[in-house]
């Protein structure tokens, strides 16, 4: 265990021990608080890598790099796992961007909606062998994705300001994001 600090200018400037203690515990406070905000930072950065991560997937299973199965359900390898932690993201994303303004968050939502876009261009493995996406008469209207992909952008613009007009449009679209990519899936 490390031994409490001592006031090295004690013996200088005698009686300096309650200004030491301040600056002390000033210091601790700062440092506990800078944890706090790269913690949150860190968290961020996680929540954006995941995204990124399933978009990527899902817009290889749309260009047809990752083949999916040749009975119908029987989807892409690993679609189930990819999908779980995309929502799971959105939903992190989603309780950050409440909690507090941190650096990156103002990407939360446009990787929330590029998910979005790469998965509704995915095929629905209910149709296999066939091949017919999820934006083909599907439970979701197009023109709803690309409202969400606007509303996203504005969000994001919005996220540099403090406060609930920075907040809450990162919100909306993280967890309409998250609804209309359940919904797609469920469309047919």
């Amino acid at each position: 265990m490390r031994e409490p600090l001592t006031n090295p200018l004690e013996g200088v400037f005698p009686g300096s021990a309650s200004v030491f203690a301040g600056l002390t515990h000033i210091a601790t406070k700062l440092y506990i608080a800078d944890m706090r905000y790269n913690a949150r930072a860190v968290a961020v950065g996680a929540v954006r890598a995941v995204l990124a991560a399933a978009t990527v997937y899902e817009a290889l299973v749309a260009l047809e790099v990752i083949h999916l199965g040749s009975v119908s359900g029987d989807g892409a390898p690993g679609e189930g796992v990819v999908f779980a932690g995309a929502m799971l993201a959105m939903l992190a994303g989603a309780a950050l961007a409440v909690m507090s303004q941190v650096p990156g968050a103002r990407l939360l939502a446009p990787s929330g909606a590029a998910f979005l876009l790469a998965h509704f261009y995915t095929f629905d493995p209910y149709y296999l062998p066939g091949l017919r996406r999820m934006s083909d008469q599907g439970l979701v209207a197009p023109w709803l994705v690309y409202c969400v992909i606007v509303l996203a952008l504005v969000a994001g613009v919005l996220a540099q300001r403090r406060g609930p007009a920075g907040r809450l449009p990162t919100v909306a679209a993280l967890l309409a994001s998250a609804l209309l990519s359940l919904f797609a899936s469920a469309g047919h």
